[in-house]
C-alpha cells in the first residue's frame, strides 16, 4: 500500500500550479522548461534586464515557484501576456502541450534581440540525413536540417517505473 502525506512546508521548486480552466498543457510545459536549470538561470536574470512582457510575468513565475515559499501558485499573469500575443490561448480549451512549449519558447525568442539567442542555443538542434542510392550508382545525398523537437517512440511494454528511472 502507498500513503501520501500532505507537506505543508514549501520546497524550492517544487510548487504546483493552478489549473486556471483547461490550463494543465500549460502547466506541463511550464513545470518542464522550469526544471531546465541554464534555461531558468538566464530567465531570471533576464527579467530583471529587459522590458519584455512574456519574460517578465515567466521570470516573476518561476521566481515564486523557485522561492520556497509556495506550495501552488498560478500563472495568471504569464497566461495573459500570452494569450495577447496568440489569442487561441485566450479561450481556456484544451491544448496540445508540446506545442505550447514550442510557442512559448518562440514567443521568447522574439523578445530577445539577438538572431541567436538562449532560445537557439539550448532548444535547437541540427539534424543530418543521408540517402544512398542503390540503384548502381551509389551516390550519396546528405541533407541537414534544423529541429527543435525530436520525437523518440516510447514501446507499450515499458511501465512507468521503467520511464522514471531508467539508468
Amino acid at each position: 500500500m502507498i500513503s501520501f502525506e500532505k507537506d505543508d512546508d514549501p520546497i524550492p521548486g517544487l510548487c504546483g500550479l493552478t489549473n486556471l480552466g483547461n490550463t494543465c498543457f500549460m502547466n506541463s510545459a511550464l513545470q518542464c522548461l522550469s526544471n531546465i536549470p541554464e534555461f531558468t538561470r538566464k530567465i531570471q536574470s533576464l527579467g530583471n534586464e529587459i522590458n519584455a512582457p512574456i519574460i517578465g510575468a515567466y521570470a516573476a513565475l518561476i521566481r515564486l515557484m523557485w522561492s520556497g515559499e509556495h506550495t501552488i501558485t498560478a500563472p495568471s499573469s504569464l497566461l495573459l501576456n500570452i494569450s495577447e500575443s496568440l489569442p487561441r490561448f485566450r479561450q481556456y480549451r484544451q491544448q496540445d502541450a508540446q506545442e505550447f512549449m514550442n510557442q512559448i519558447l518562440h514567443l521568447i525568442h522574439q523578445e530577445l534581440t539577438n538572431e541567436r539567442t538562449l532560445i537557439t542555443d539550448q532548444f535547437y538542434g541540427r539534424m543530418q540525413s543521408s540517402v544512398k542510392c542503390l540503384g548502381g550508382c551509389n551516390s550519396i545525398e546528405t541533407r541537414e536540417e534544423v529541429i527543435s523537437f525530436l520525437p523518440l517512440p516510447v514501446e507499450n511494454e515499458i511501465n512507468q517505473y521503467e520511464i522514471l528511472y531508467l539508468e
